[in-house]
């Protein structure tokens, strides 16, 4: 009976040591792609940005950003832009991606503004608040970078 209870503990002191093994190793490349993939899609190479933005006649604004996932596992990656003029939100969009182990994609945001919406904003130039995501392990993991251009005014 001794020996079946000794025997017992074992196996579960076992158990135990190996799922924090395999958790301590799951975080570690949880946070590898994550890092990677993060760094991979703000920093695009040598005299690029990593955001670019056009501005159309038709009164639409559209954001491009280049993601990379250069990790081992797949990756969620969010884009989220508001445009806020005079303390209201003017226009706001979001956009996600999943991208498989070294895989490359591209997210397109569109923000449409009307006609008296331009012309609020030729008068007052808006803050422009991004907020890039990257989610990874089954969206147990994630990272986030945000910032805002523009002046208060």
């Amino acid at each position: 009976m001794l020996k079946i209870q000794i025997n017992s503990i074992k196996i579960l002191s076992l158990s135990a040591t190996f799922t924090g093994l395999l958790v301590f190793a799951f975080f570690a490349i949880s946070i590898f792609t994550l890092l990677t993939s993060l760094m991979g899609t703000m920093t695009p190479g040598e005299g690029q940005e990593p955001i670019k933005i056009e501005i159309s006649p038709k009164g639409e604004t559209i954001f491009t950003l280049k993601a990379v996932n250069s990790g081992l596992l797949a990756i969620t990656t969010k884009l989220n832009i508001k445009l806020i003029s005079k303390d209201k939100v003017v226009a706001q969009g979001q956009k996600a991606i999943k991208l498989l182990p070294k895989e490359k994609g591209e997210l397109k945001l569109r923000l449409a503004f009307t006609k008296s919406q331009m012309e609020e904003l030729q008068e007052t130039p808006p803050k422009i608040s991004f907020s890039l995501e990257t989610r990874t392990f089954f969206d147990l993991a994630g990272m986030g970078v945000s910032a805002q251009m523009g002046e208060d005014k």
